[in-house]
């Protein structure tokens, strides 16, 4: 969701609270269909060894009504992120457990829709530049690649398409129906000014029966992230780059 581009429009990470203002983000009741959502958080969390921290539903835009056909709804502009999806609703939850580092599941939706959701969290150390995992040339039979902000040469990026854990996994196609969103990246790292790094993870639900949020699967990529972020100084030579702004950038008063 966004266009490829440099530092977020939203707020640069590590900036501080991001907390809804009468000109952003404002906390609303989450609907039915959110209810049911953090009741299937909370069980997955309690099989991963998670704890649920606070959760908010924050309205990011115009409400799209029942009515509303999803072609019409997936159309129009995600404001204010940019993009192609009109969402208005993003529900967040923080997670906690021994020994990962805190992180948000951001959930956005259109109307009833849960979309592909995020999961995000502030990690120590950075990388000597961003670093972006981004759709693959056969979609969603690939793995992706990594990108940096000079293109899939730059250093990181190569360094990083050695470690297969990092980014295994993302579930590339969000699918309802006939329906298909493609997802342009499954990975965003951007280092903050306090030295550390934001990874964001983007994916569409996990698993064919039982769909879930894959928190346990992320519990995983931190891991491999973190031990690929240990391999470096911890001194980032390039200006945060996001490739396209995630939601996650709202949940940076959580992290």
């Amino acid at each position: 969701m966004g266009a490829p581009g440099g530092a977020p429009t939203m707020g640069a990470p590590g900036g501080g609270p991001m907390a809804a203002t009468p000109a952003g983000p404002q906390a609303v009741p989450p609907i039915p269909v959110q209810q049911k959502a953090l009741l299937a958080i909370g069980k997955q969390a309690g099989k991963a060894g998670l704890t649920m921290g606070p959760h908010r539903v924050l309205m990011v835009g115009a409400g799209v009504s029942t009515q509303e056909r999803l072609g019409q709804a997936l159309s129009a502009r995600f404001n204010p992120f940019g993009g192609k999806v009109r969402v208005d609703r993003v529900l967040q939850v923080r997670l906690e457990g021994s020994p990962i580092t805190p992180f948000v599941l951001s959930v956005p939706y259109s109307g009833n829709r849960a979309l592909a959701h995020e999961l995000a969290s502030l990690l120590p150390g950075t990388l000597p530049s961003s670093l972006s995992l981004v759709r693959g040339a056969m979609g969603s039979w690939s793995s992706g690649r990594f990108e940096g902000p000079e293109g899939p040469e730059d250093p990181v990026a190569e360094a990083a398409s050695d470690e297969f854990e990092i980014g295994d996994g993302v579930e590339w196609n969000w699918e309802e129906g006939k329906t298909i969103i493609k997802l342009e990246w499954g990975l965003q790292a951007v280092p903050t000014p306090e030295g550390q790094t934001l990874h964001v993870m983007q994916t569409a639900k996990h698993g064919i029966l039982s769909r879930g949020f894959g928190l346990d699967w992320y519990v995983e990529r931190q891991r491999a992230f973190r031990d690929f972020l240990g391999r470096y100084d911890g001194t980032a030579a390039g200006a945060p780059y996001w490739w396209m702004e995630p939601v996650s950038l709202l949940a940076t008063d959580w992290l």
